[in-house]
C-alpha cells in the first residue's frame, strides 16, 4: 500500500509543481499584455505626429505654391535687371517648397511604424481588433526578392584575375604556363 501512497503523493506534488507554473504563465502574459498596450500608445502617438508632419508639409506646399504665383506675377511686370533676380528669387524658393525627400522619409517612417505594429499584434494579439489584423496582414506580405548576381551569393563573394575559374592543369592536359613563365629571359 505504500508505494500506492507514494504515487499519489507524486502526483500532488507535480500538480502543485504545475500552479506555480500557471501563476508564472499568467503574470508574464499579464505583463506582454500591459507592454504591448504600451507600445500601442507609443505608436499610436507616432502616427498623430506623423499626421502632424503631413500637414506641415502640406502646409508647405502651399506656401510654396503661392510663392511661386507671386514670384510669377513680378516677372510679368519687372524689367530684365529685375527679371534675373526674381528668377533667382524663384529658383530659391522652388529648392525650399520641395518637399520629396521629406516625403519619402515620411513614407518610410509610416511603413516602419506599421511593420512595428503588425510584429506587435502577431505575437499573441488580442482577438477582434481590426486595425492590428490590417498591420498585422501588412507586416507579414512576403516582398520581392531582389536579384543578387553569382558572384555576390553567399558569404564570400568570388575575387580573381583573368584565370578564374581555370585550372593551370586540366584532366589529361598539359600544364598551362603563368603569366611569369611566359615572359622571356626570365630565370
Amino acid at each position: 500500500m505504500s508505494s500506492g501512497d507514494d504515487d499519489y503523493q507524486a502526483t500532488l506534488n507535480k500538480m502543485a509543481d504545475l500552479q506555480e507554473l500557471v501563476a508564472t504563465v499568467e503574470q508574464a502574459s499579464k505583463t506582454l499584455t500591459d507592454n504591448k498596450a504600451n507600445l500601442l500608445k507609443i505608436i499610436g502617438d507616432c502616427n498623430k505626429q506623423i499626421n502632424a508632419l503631413q500637414g506641415n508639409i502640406d502646409k508647405i506646399k502651399g506656401q510654396g505654391a503661392q510663392a511661386k504665383a507671386q514670384v510669377k506675377e513680378l516677372i510679368k511686370s519687372a524689367n530684365d535687371r529685375q527679371q534675373s533676380t526674381l528668377n533667382k528669387l524663384k529658383a530659391s524658393i522652388t529648392a525650399m517648397s520641395d518637399t520629396t525627400s521629406l516625403e519619402s522619409q515620411l513614407n518610410l517612417l509610416k511603413k516602419d511604424i506599421d511593420s512595428i505594429a503588425g510584429a506587435i499584434d502577431t505575437a499573441g494579439a488580442a482577438v477582434g481588433n481590426p486595425a492590428a489584423d490590417a498591420a498585422a496582414n501588412k507586416a507579414n506580405t512576403s516582398k520581392p526578392a531582389t536579384y543578387v548576381p553569382p558572384p555576390m551569393r553567399g558569404n564570400n563573394p568570388t575575387v580573381g584575375g583573368y584565370t578564374y575559374g581555370k585550372s593551370r592543369r586540366g584532366k589529361g592536359k598539359r600544364r598551362r604556363r603563368g603569366k611569369n613563365s611566359r615572359k622571356k629571359g626570365r630565370r
